[in-house]
């Protein structure tokens, strides 16, 4: 019986879940490598949210659609449906280089949406040489880092990527990026893929940022260092997809983790100034590789009415920090500004996009006036000059009319005033409700109670009763895990303090004793872990309320580390102290 009642229960709130909302159709894509060698497939997936719809693959130029698959998912939460269609399709690059996946199109139930546009990196089948700078002794993890340019002038994005081989599994990954004095940065994140180096098949995992130098000058930017422990006993076959892999309890396993510590050379970046500028047309600050564009909405309008006037800068360069170029109109034309339209995206070569700065034309007389040409002048960095760019002269024609100009003033002035964009249509004497003769007459035109409030009355208080003790059932799974984890952290330390004695096991020690101390600090949340930095244990020490013992944990964290990747030499006395001091903190962790 009691199967019987949770059943029509479970059933009733799936019917209720169904008559929620469904979220509004949208379409992605992706791809599973960003970077791959010469001949090597890559597999562009395009999913299509809440919407049935199959993509159009006509736009793909440089790759051939080897093959194709479908799969299809649906979900609801919280009352809201939400489906899904993933189309995944084997694509082969026709030649090297930076190929391009175009936007494509989808027509979803009659409208048609566009994905975002993909690069997909394509380097040669044999790329010569491993990196020299940052290669391990074996060379399974190799580590580089260069600028896509060394000489860039003030104002001119640079592009600086620090790049990670590994043909081994990895765990523990402690990756310290140099501090980049004297630029600004933007993080562009993470690429993954393989490549091919010295006959040796990678997996490349790169960290690129865009930077942007403060002043002129000659910059060094600091080795990029990398620490990590590689498993030694790995094959081929059992490549790992990414360096960040954790290996459970392999420290004390019959495979065994080697410490690694890379740095790349530093690089040398010359920033020279702008040359001085001597044109008629004020320089804008702007570098880079722009366009201007002008387009009037109307070249006739009525005295009293008004046209639109768009200026759009578009380009590659710091196109956001364009100003409004003056308009300087005639006297007859009131000229006000409406908010301006960006449209600025940052990549791997830099800000690229468009600004567009809109004034409204009032005309206040009749007559015709010549608009522009407005002019722009920036540097243009591939070119090492500067460039001057005008609009062609546009005419506007205002006949006469009855309307008195002012009012159109002041219509301008009010838009000015308004805030930019959509604005809300009200309608007015909407909130005067009619009168009623009498109460009577009030119960008699209530509407009925609706039957889906009818069904919630009913199902939803034996539903919040389950919900409630499934709670107290995740919790007690909870508050099991984090006793398990205490209990694994406590075993950890005192195995590790038991070898403290013994020779030629000082590496294995060390993971130990640091795997001990993480255990303990993640043991409230009993979710393990074995690549949290420092800062990462600070924040979680505060979170559960042991902020006390963030100095002592991170202090013996940079201990750890240090007599690891530092290459200290500890005596049987010095590894015990050391030893007992973690035992002593994880004890106190996980009393």
């Amino acid at each position: 019986m009691r199967r019987v009642v949770l059943a029509f229960l479970a059933a009733c709130a799936l019917l209720i879940a169904c008559v929620g909302t469904a979220a509004a159709a949208s379409v992605s894509a992706s791809v599973n490598m960003d970077m791959v060698p010469a001949g090597q497939p890559v597999v562009l997936t395009i999913t299509v949210h809440d919407g049935d719809g199959k993509p159009d693959l006509s736009v793909l130029r440089d790759f051939e659609v080897a093959r194709s698959g479908k799969s299809t998912s649906m979900q609801i939460v919280n009352g809201k449906r939400s489906s899904s269609e993933s189309y995944s399709y084997m694509l082969l690059p026709k030649r090297e280089g930076e190929l391009s996946i175009p936007a494509v199109a989808v027509d979803v139930d009659g409208k048609t949406l566009s994905t975002e546009p993909l690069t997909v990196t394509v380097s040669p089948a044999e790329t010569g040489e491993a990196p020299r700078s940052g290669q391990s002794p074996g060379r399974d993890v190799l580590l580089s880092a260069d600028v896509s340019r060394h000489k860039i002038y003030l104002g001119e994005p640079v592009l600086y990527t620090v790049s990670f081989y590994t043909a081994a599994r990895v765990a523990n990954f402690r990756f310290q990026p140099p501090e980049f004095q004297g630029f600004t940065l933007k993080d562009l994140g993470q690429r993954s893929g393989r490549r091919r180096l010295g006959g040796e098949l990678y997996e490349v995992h790169q960290f690129p940022w865009l930077l942007t130098a403060l002043k002129p000058g000659n910059y060094t930017i600091d080795p990029t260092r990398v620490q990590c422990d590689v498993l030694e006993q790995a094959s081929n076959s059992g490549r790992s997809g990414s360096p960040f892999d954790a290996f459970g309890d392999s420290f004390f396993g019959s495979q065994r983790l080697s410490p690694r510590s890379l740095a790349t050379k530093p690089v040398q970046v010359e920033v020279s100034p702008l040359p001085a500028y001597t044109g008629d047309v004020p320089f804008s600050g702007l570098v880079g590789e722009l366009q201007l564009a002008a387009k009037l909405s109307s070249d006739h309008i009525e005295q009293g009415g008004s046209a639109m006037l768009n200026l759009t800068i578009s380009g590659d360069g710091n196109v956001m920090d364009a100003v409004a170029p003056p308009l300087n109109p005639s006297a007859g034309l009131k000229v006000y500004m409406d908010a301006p339209e960006e449209d600025v995206k940052v990549g791997r070569s830099g800000y690229s996009g468009s600004k567009t700065f809109r004034y409204a034309l009032v005309g206040l007389k009749p007559g015709v006036y010549e608009i522009g040409p407005i002019h722009l002048a920036w540097f243009d960095a591939a070119k090492s000059a500067y460039v001057t760019e005008q609009t062609p002269p546009m005419k506007l024609t205002v006949a006469a009319s009855t309307q008195v100009a002012s009012s159109a003033v002041a219509a301008g002035e009010a838009m000015r005033r308004q805030p930019a964009g959509p604005r809300e249509v009200t309608a007015k004497y909407q909130d005067i409700l009619p009168l009623k003769d009498s109460a009577v007459e009030v119960l008699q035109h209530r509407p009925a109670p609706s039957v889906w409030i009818f069904l919630a009355g009913l199902i939803l208080p034996p539903l919040a009763y389950l919900c409630f003790a499934a709670g107290l059932r995740l919790a007690r799974r909870d508050r099991d895990k984090a006793r398990e984890l205490a209990r694994q952290a406590r075993v950890r330390a005192d195995e590790a303090a038991a070898m403290a004695k013994e020779e030629g096991r000082e590496q294995e020690l060390f993971a130990a004793l640091r795997q001990a101390l993480l255990d303990a600090v993640l043991s409230p949340t009993g979710s393990p872990s074995s690549s949290l930095t420092c800062e990462e244990v600070a924040e979680t020490l505060k979170a559960v309320g042991r902020e006390a013992l963030c100095a002592t944990a991170t202090a013996l964290l940079d201990e750890l580390d240090a007599a690891r990747f530092g290459g200290r030499k500890l005596d049987a006395d010095a590894r015990a102290e050391l030893a007992g001091r973690v035992r002593a903190l994880v004890k106190e962790m996980t009393a």
